[in-house]
């Protein structure tokens, strides 16, 4: 899949109403101006932060200016909000974690939270019904083992997702072991690698990256 036909084949695709998309974005991307519908599907990402095709083609826009960690952030969003649709796999094979830690640290699971959220709370009823039928009770047990486990793997799912992830903007990134530019730099990490937030101190965050810390520029990373 080519990126610069990303925004118009994601409105087919996802069947997103053309009302909500609007036209000014997609006539700046098909303009070449990438920048400005950077801006434009930027906006629109915070609006309505739960609309998948917003995210896509904010990562198209972003990818034609070059930005590809920015791309990559952005297309992650829209994959975990529609993990099954083609395009966003397309998209993701693009620009693909550098590493198996950034991979751990970025999933993007088959189905969404609240998919399986819908699944467990199915069994759940299933699972008691069956008891309240008062027949072959212990059939009882399948579907609510099955909802446990569905549940138990939402619950996780979500608190990675919610994570404080941020990737890295640029190779040969100073990982600082104070938040000043002067610091003594522990090490350096590269383009695109994942760092888990933990907490920040005005232009400066703290990161962790497997087992060492160290401090980066907020404007060095792009959060998920």
């Amino acid at each position: 899949m080519k990126a610069g036909s990303a925004v118009s084949l994601l409105v087919l695709l996802l069947g997103v109403p053309s009302v909500a998309v609007g036209q000014t974005a997609e006539r700046l991307y098909e303009a070449g101006a990438f920048r400005g519908a950077a801006d434009s599907f930027a906006a629109r990402t915070r609006t309505d932060p739960l609309v998948a095709a917003y995210w896509f083609n904010l990562g198209s826009s972003l990818y034609r200016t070059g930005e590809v960690t920015a791309a990559r952030a952005a297309w992650v969003r829209a994959a975990r909000l529609d993990p099954r649709e083609p395009a966003m796999d397309a998209v993701l094979r693009l620009v693909p974690a550098p590493d198996p830690l950034t991979r751990a640290l970025v999933p993007v699971e088959p189905f969404t939270p609240a998919e399986a959220w819908m699944v467990s709370a199915v069994l759940w009823l299933a699972g008691w019904l069956v008891v309240a039928w008062g027949k072959r009770r212990r059939l009882a047990a399948v579907p609510l083992v099955l909802a446990l486990v569905m549940g138990g793997w939402a619950l996780r799912t979500t608190q990675r997702y919610h994570r404080t992830v941020a990737l890295v903007r640029r190779a040969n990134t100073p990982l600082r072991s104070a938040p000043y530019t002067s610091a003594a730099s522990r090490r350096t990490v590269n383009e695109g690698f994942a760092v888990l937030v933990t907490r920040s101190r005005g232009a400066w965050i703290l990161v962790e990256r497997g087992e060492e810390t160290g401090w980066l520029l907020a404007s060095e990373v792009v959060g998920l």
